[in-house]
């Protein structure tokens, strides 16, 4: 969380506006500022978090990209489903209620965000104590998997700014140091991540057994980037086609 956001404070709405995907269990989150409650809605269990701040976007009208917000300690994460779920729940449809702390990003981090979520050469002019800020750049990947390419150079090669980016989406790999495409622990987050970031690992990982079979095992298609010497490891062509 870097040091801009701020609360935003509404009262409780009548009506619960809701998102059920397919999953029976229902949250409903009661979404509260420090200053007190703001709104509640009702999502899927399985649904992205990103769908749920457009649910309270609606409600509170803070726009998606300027909302952050914590179960606790832990912040609910854009593209990752939230599994709100308590262990052992029963499949009987029946909501349960999860408190939410919203804090509200400053205007000028949520303009950026907005402009990298549509099209990564929004960063371009982005001030560098944004890009050189590794809790902006990593909600950036977030939006968009190239936003690390605006990144201060000093940040691309940070191997904890990069290693958590690649977590976020591995595709970011693409744009990190030349050292840190060669760092096998990077690399085997990025490619767990997203198959397709074996493409950006150096030539050595792109090599590596271990490496190629998580590639293979997130994404089928991967097989397609893999060198043909491996095309005859059973193991990594039964792992591509179970995908």
């Amino acid at each position: 969380m870097w040091a801009g956001a701020q609360l935003f404070a509404r009262g409780w709405g009548e009506d619960v506006p809701a998102l059920v995907t397919k999953s029976s269990w229902r949250v409903e989150l009661h979404v509260s500022g420090l200053a007190g409650p703001l709104c509640r809605v009702l999502v899927d269990d399985g649904a992205d978090a990103r769908d749920a701040k457009r649910l309270i976007e609606a409600e509170t009208g803070v726009p998606w990209l300027a909302q952050c917000l914590l179960i606790g300690l832990s912040e609910l994460r854009d593209g990752e489903p939230m599994r709100l779920r308590p262990p052992g729940a029963n499949e009987d449809g029946k909501a349960s209620a999860v408190d939410v702390l919203m804090l509200r990003r400053c205007p000028d981090t949520a303009r950026w965000l907005s402009k990298a979520a549509e099209a990564v050469d929004g960063l371009a002019e982005a001030p560098p104590r944004l890009l050189s800020d590794p809790e902006f750049v990593l909600a950036a990947v977030r939006v968009n998997e190239q936003a690390l390419r605006h990144a201060a150079p000093e940040l691309r090669a940070d191997r904890e700014a990069v290693l958590r980016a690649v977590v976020a989406d591995g595709r970011a790999l693409a744009h990190a140091a030349p050292s840190l495409r060669g760092d096998r622990e990077v690399v085997l987050a990025a490619v767990r991540s997203a198959g397709s970031a074996l493409a950006f690992a150096s030539t050595a990982l792109q090599h590596d057994p271990e490496v190629i079979l998580e590639a293979v095992s997130q994404d089928g298609m991967a097989l397609f980037l893999v060198p043909r010497e491996f095309y005859n490891d059973r193991r990594i062509v039964l792992a591509a086609v179970r995908q």
